[in-house]
């Protein structure tokens, strides 16, 4: 299973850990805060020093993991790469680390479900910022003729939100992460072809 790395404190880096694996094993739901002190090596009163409750946990979490995806899109989003490329690697940086641990336990839809009540905000925050990142490339790229956007008759914006909705889309219908994997292989495929000019 995959950690966050974090430039603080170790304390809160065990606590991330440790939040990770009881999300896991537990769910949302049934993972406490003694779990997550007990999984940290601390005690409950030292983990409340640091976080409020299990929802700013979470919270926490899913904002390290939007963080990770916010990383991987500037850097994969680069001049003259092949769109079906270029938009698989904006679902696999959309999905990040997180997507492979909640599809991969049993207790990945309730993960799910928690993320979009407990991070609502930072959630929409972090779905304007890749509209924002992949309108840019599609506009640079069309620019400089290395794609298309006539032949999907949409604008750079459009087709941002429409790939952000196919992303949220999926990862709301499968049911493991090898049929994620697929699934955004399948249609990165697609709407690259349609870009290519």
């Amino acid at each position: 299973m995959d950690t966050i790395s974090l430039k603080s404190d170790p304390r809160v880096q065990a606590i991330m850990d440790a939040a990770i694996v009881a999300f896991s094993q537990y769910g949302y739901r049934r993972t406490s805060m003694e779990d997550i002190a007990k999984g940290a090596g601390m005690s409950r009163a030292a983990l409340y020093l640091h976080y409020r409750n299990k929802e700013d946990i979470f919270r926490s979490l899913t904002v390290l993991y939007l963080a990770q995806g916010a990383e991987a899109l500037e850097r994969e989003l680069t001049p003259a790469r092949d769109p079906s490329e270029a938009i698989l690697a904006v679902f696999e940086a959309a999905g990040g680390p997180a997507i492979e641990l909640m599809l991969s336990t049993t207790h990945g839809q309730e993960l799910l479900e928690a993320k979009s009540s407990v991070a609502a905000t930072e959630i929409a925050e972090w779905a304007a910022l890749l509209r924002t990142k992949v309108a840019a490339w599609l506009t640079k790229e069309a620019g400089a003729n290395r794609i298309s956007l006539r032949e999907t008759d949409n604008s750079a914006e459009d087709m941002a939100l429409l790939i952000q909705r196919l992303w949220f889309g999926i990862k709301e219908q499968v049911d493991s992460f090898d049929a994620y994997k697929a699934s955004i292989r399948q249609v990165a495929g697609l709407i690259g072809r349609g870009l290519k000019v």
